[in-house]
């Protein structure tokens, strides 16, 4: 009886250690990075990163809240936490959304080719100070859209 009691309970361990290792790879799977020239320098969450190639991806792929802009030759990086925002209808491109005040240029939002969901960060101190020095001349920030693919 004893036997057949460990048996089962080793059993049940082993299907349950093999739908956890299927759950991850299905996650790692679904994980869709995106690659992007970006042509300017650019700040995200304060920090200024140079112009060149970035791999823009999950921080997890459980938690959808954080990106992380990794510059290819990973000379520079940065990690933010975003929030969703949503179109009506599905992306037809990926693309990355930039907030242009004058020669500075803030990442504004992250989409992804045949999502309705996209990624809004949060805007900055010094955004919405240059934001609000706009508004004064009664104007607003450019916006400025970079295609990206899907890695």
């Amino acid at each position: 009886m004893r036997k057949q009691i460990l048996k089962a309970a080793t059993m049940f361990v082993g299907i349950i250690a093999l739908a956890f290792v299927s759950a991850l790879a299905a996650s790692a799977q679904n994980q869709r990075n995106l690659v992007v020239n970006i042509p300017f320098d650019f700040t995200v969450k304060g920090k200024t990163l140079p112009a060149g190639e970035y791999i823009v991806s999950r921080g997890s792929t459980i938690d959808k809240t954080g990106l992380v802009m990794q510059r290819k030759d990973g000379a520079s990086s940065a990690i933010v936490l975003t929030m969703n925002i949503q179109s009506r209808e599905n992306q037809q491109e990926s693309h990355l959304v930039f907030n242009r005040y004058g020669d500075h240029y803030f990442l504004s939002q992250v989409w992804t080719s045949g999502d309705r969901d996209g990624r809004e960060l949060f805007k900055t101190g010094q955004e919405r100070s240059l934001e609000m020095e706009l508004a004064k001349n009664n104007a607003k920030p450019e916006t400025v859209t970079i295609a990206a693919r899907l890695q």
